[in-house]
């Protein structure tokens, strides 16, 4: 009997040290994926950027012109 009670508090040990991990885990990946959220909107409006660019939207802008630091 007391190697069966041993044996059940192992399990149980187990058990509450992997549910920690799952939700160790699973928070991570909602953290991950809230940034690949985050990563793919600013690639979106990055690529609307340049294909604007291309485009010629920014034609108000002279192409040789000094910025203002200069």
């Amino acid at each position: 009997m007391l190697d069966t009670n041993a044996r059940l508090e192992e399990l149980e040990t187990r058990n509450a040290y992997q549910e920690a991990t799952i939700e160790d885990l699973s928070t991570r990946i909602y953290q991950q994926q809230q940034l690949i959220d985050r990563l793919e909107s600013q690639v979106a409006s990055l690529a609307e950027k340049v294909r604007s660019l291309a485009a010629g939207e920014n034609a108000a802008l002279p192409e040789n012109e000094r910025p203002p630091h200069y």
